[in-house]
C-alpha cells in the first residue's frame, strides 16, 4: 500500500538546513554530544554527518527514549549512543544522578551567559 507523504514545508526545510549547519559547524569530530529532547531521534542523521564519537539522547518521555533509540538502531551507526529518560528542563530532581545534575547544571549556566 503506497502512503502519499506530505512534502515538507519551506519553514521546516530551512530549520532542518540550519540545524545541521550548526551541528556541522560546531561538533568536533569523535566528541561526544547530548541531545536534549530527543523525542523522535530525527537528529541522529544530522550527528552522524559530523562524525561524533558518542551521543546522548535525553528525553523527558519512556516513549521518546525508545522511540528515539529504535530509529537510531535502524539506521547506519557510526557512533555509539545512549538514551536516557530525564526531565532536562528539572535539574534540581532528586531522581536524577548528581553527576547528571551537575552536568546540567554547568549546561543551563553556559547557556544562560
Amino acid at each position: 500500500m503506497n502512503v502519499a507523504v506530505p512534502p515538507q514545508s519551506p519553514h521546516l526545510h530551512l530549520y532542518d538546513f540550519a540545524k545541521s549547519a550548526i551541528i556541522n559547524f560546531f561538533a568536533f569530530p569523535y566528541a561526544t554530544v547530548c541531545g536534549l529532547y530527543c523525542d523522535g531521534g530525527m537528529d541522529t542523521d544530522k550527528w552522524c554527518d559530523s562524525q561524533v564519537g558518542h551521543y546522548i539522547g535525553i528525553s523527558a518521555s519512556a516513549s521518546g527514549v525508545n522511540y528515539a533509540r529504535e530509529l537510531w538502531e535502524n539506521r547506519r551507526k557510526p557512533f555509539t549512543a545512549e538514551f536516557i529518560e530525564l526531565d532536562p528542563s528539572d535539574v534540581d530532581s532528586p531522581s536524577m544522578p548528581s553527576n547528571t545534575n551537575k552536568c546540567a547544571k554547568a549546561l543551563a549556566r553556559s547557556l544562560s551567559s
